[in-house]
């Protein structure tokens, strides 16, 4: 199954890529200066907020035409997606460089909001994916060598990561949403938007840059990172896909680089850097 070996990835060491020590990835992260990450934080956290009060709370949203309901089904998903990128962003300490206390906090709303997740237990498994990515029982987002399709491997992967606790705490948040607003309103504006960005995240960010070769047409992992980037698209397709997540080659590589700046470093734009030792 998916999260092998808890307390080993639990007890394992954060901010060390395998191509990198740990001094050199902060000091590299910290190069991306300290103002940037936390400004697109915060602008994405403001779209989600208000984009996620317009789908339950608005009714000339909520109650509008189907076109404009469509749409805000979109926007929500969305920046759904981007809450938990910046949850991601933030445990690669890319959120507020310099200031672990910031960086962390924004990090752990992050990953509370997108679904009551447990920031710490993310934080840990996600440095486990860096140190062996693709690597069945090592790689806590990795197939467990049986559900390798996408459908099976989504199920475990997902199931890999849930706890009572957290369906406990989704279940309050939908009545008490229900309860101010509409059972409707919840699972259209909140529960939908929630699902569909579950699966955009899986599937761009995990399925496609790291399935086996023979489940990619047969194209092999570049080198060790075991990641792929979609080349065939434009950076305005990645944006709005999976905000750059499809750049998946370029972030395993150098991932102090913060999604926002992915696109500028695309190996088949600028070329490929030599690795950092």
């Amino acid at each position: 199954g998916h999260l092998p070996g808890r307390k080993t990835i639990g007890t394992g060491a954060l901010f060390t890529p395998p191509q990198m020590t740990r001094a050199a990835y902060l000091r590299a992260a910290r190069a991306n200066g300290r103002a940037g990450g936390l400004a697109v934080a915060i602008t994405v956290l403001a779209g989600w907020a208000l984009s996620l009060y317009a789908s339950l709370f608005s009714r000339a949203v909520a109650d509008g035409p189907l076109a404009l309901r469509l749409m805000a089904v979109a926007s929500t998903t969305w920046f759904h997606t981007a809450l938990f990128i910046t949850g991601h962003e933030a445990m690669h300490g890319l959120v507020s460089p310099g200031y672990p206390r910031i960086n962390h906090a924004i990090g752990w709303f992050c990953t509370r909001a997108f679904a009551h997740l447990d920031y710490k237990t993310l934080l840990h498994a996600h440095w486990a994916h860096h140190r062996c990515p693709a690597q069945a029982g090592k790689d806590p987002d990795f197939h467990n060598g049986t559900h390798r399709g996408v459908i099976p491997w989504f199920a475990t992967f997902m199931l890999g990561y849930m706890r009572v606790s957290q369906l406990a705490w989704m279940g309050a948040s939908c009545a008490l949403l229900a309860a101010l607003t509409s059972p409707v309103r919840v699972l259209v504006g909140w529960v939908l938007p929630l699902l569909a960005s579950s699966v955009q995240l899986f599937f761009f960010g995990t399925y496609l840059p790291h399935r086996d070769p023979d489940l990619a047409s047969g194209k092999p992992y570049a080198d060790r990172h075991r990641a792929r980037s979609e080349y065939g698209w434009s950076s305005q397709f990645h944006l709005l896909s999976c905000l750059n997540f499809g750049l998946h080659h370029e972030h395993h590589t150098m991932p102090y680089i913060p999604w926002w700046r992915l696109h500028t470093v695309r190996f088949d734009k600028v070329g490929a850097p030599p690795e950092v030792a």
